[in-house]
């Protein structure tokens, strides 16, 4: 790499991952199923955190990798995307009481959390990400100027938390006026109005409906 990651170098390459996420995702759902369906973690934006998350770590893991042979890269990633999806998993249903995916009808899983198809792909991701797209990213980044980083990351930030929280009142809401719970104030109002349950099914496969209590 050309120098050191800053916290700024990061972030910017936590939201390309997030971004970057959705779009893989939302291409991959077109392909298999002929549908758009919308994968982000948050109500508000296209934003994937499983593959911001992800990019950090990769960034960090396989730098020392990036001129290793291609198995070596695909080894690595399909461990490293097979724990952090586990443990996304495990926290989302810890925090959330749902998991927004559930591949216990696929073959060789371990709880509902991970599969081997998809851990396969996460080794192809690392390789593509480590051998083509790696260098490219981080070059780019850090040619972003410190001026403009002081007022974007604040703000964009900024925006995360309030989405992130928007996300789970809205979630908690839909969940219990799918339990016949009235709104207990206007803000429940205005979700029942204006936020379909539709809406999240399609974000989260429906499981956001099994939610633990």
């Amino acid at each position: 790499m050309n120098k050191k990651l800053t916290f700024n170098n990061l972030f910017y390459l936590f939201m390309f991952g997030n971004v970057g996420g959705w779009v893989l995702e939302l291409i991959f759902t077109l392909l298999k199923k002929g549908t758009f369906i919308n994968h982000s973690s948050l109500i508000i934006g296209p934003i994937d955190i499983v593959y911001g998350f992800s990019v950090i770590v990769l960034c960090y893991l396989l730098q020392k990798y990036e001129n290793k042979n291609i198995f070596k890269v695909f080894v690595f990633s399909f461990c490293a995307g097979t724990v952090i999806e586990y443990f996304t998993s495990f926290i989302m249903e810890q925090t959330s009481g749902f998991t927004a995916w559930d591949y216990s009808h696929k073959f060789l899983n371990i709880n509902g959390r991970v599969s081997l198809f998809y851990s396969l792909c996460w080794g192809t991701i690392g390789v593509i990400w480590t051998k083509l797209l790696q260098r490219r990213a981080i070059n780019s980044v850090q040619k972003i100027p410190d001026s403009f980083s002081k007022k974007f990351i604040p703000l964009c930030s900024a925006f995360l938390v309030l989405d992130l929280v928007f996300s789970m009142s809205v979630l908690n809401r839909c969940y219990l006026k799918e339990i016949n719970v009235e709104p207990r104030n206007k803000i429940e109002e205005l979700y029942d109005k204006y936020i379909s349950t539709d809406y999240l099914d399609n974000m989260y496969n429906n499981t956001w409906k099994r939610r633990n209590r």
